[in-house]
């Protein structure tokens, strides 16, 4: 039986009806939090809160869903309203987990071509107003809280089939960088996770396996690890990166300016 670690703790993901977004929310339940699912998908999301209230017949409860969508201001506005009336309660971690990749509609298609930006809207612009509800709602609340947003490992490497999958990532490691920088003193500590590929809504089985040959490849369990991170309760890290990737996590810091790096490690060329 996992212990009751986040016990009393109130979490809101984003994305949270399939891939990362769903396995994160059983995850956090099954250690004592109350979650809030939020999704596009009605349908989808909705099922996801039965199956896990469903395991816990007798207790109120534990899980809840609010249809939002992430590239409208308004809606996640709305969207932490209601999840502070379901849970009749603040929120201490938010999780901005919504993203998508380009698919067939590519940056530099090769038929040439406008490109869209509808995927900078999810997971860039998405990603800023979730961070910057979370920030309203801790402090209306005057209290400490926990942001990780889900990046990417395309957000610290190049990405070659999907550049603007990759620029999206690139803007959010940013994001959370230096918006961390701004919100650590009020006791709102911003991080990132940048996982390798995994199997979800997003990747494809035979995608993660591909993948996984060029050792860029992670389980669930092991991306579970890496919020964990950033989670346990003496937890005062702010703008860092865990990236799980294989069966490990690495934590990687601010990168320095090369007049702010020690000598040993600046080399010149």
């Amino acid at each position: 039986m996992p212990s009751p670690v986040h016990k009393g703790k109130n979490a809101l993901i984003t994305g949270g009806a399939s891939g990362i977004g769903k396995s994160l929310a059983a995850h956090l339940v099954s250690h004592g939090a109350r979650v809030v699912c939020c999704d596009m998908n009605t349908a989808v999301g909705q099922r996801v809160v039965e199956a896990i209230n469903a395991e816990r017949p007798n207790s109120p409860p534990v899980a809840f869903f609010v249809k939002m969508n992430v590239t409208s201001w308004e809606e996640v506005v709305d969207g932490f309203k209601k999840a502070e009336e379901l849970l009749q309660s603040k929120i201490d971690f938010v999780f901005a987990n919504a993203g998508i990749i380009s698919g067939k509609q590519q940056c530099f298609p090769d038929e040439g071509g406008k490109p869209s930006t509808r995927l900078l809207d999810v997971n860039t612009t998405g990603v800023l107003y979730t961070m910057q509800a979370a920030i309203n709602h801790f402090r209306a609340h005057k209290s400490r809280g926990s942001i990780i947003v889900t990046a990417s490992i395309a957000g610290i490497y190049p990405l070659r089939p999907d550049p603007l999958y990759s620029a999206s990532k690139h803007a959010v490691v940013g994001l959370v960088r230096s918006a961390a920088m701004r919100t650590e003193k009020e006791g709102i500590y911003i991080n990132a996770i940048a996982p390798a590929a995994t199997e979800s809504g997003m990747t494809s089985q035979s995608k993660v396996k591909e993948m996984s040959a060029l050792g860029l490849a992670t389980s669930m369990a092991t991306i579970l690890q890496a919020f964990e991170v950033f989670l346990v309760p003496e937890c005062r890290l702010f703008g860092q990166l865990a990236e799980p990737i294989g069966q490990e996590v690495n934590l990687i810091g601010y990168p320095l300016p090369v007049t702010r790096r020690p000598k040993e490690t600046s080399p010149r060329l």
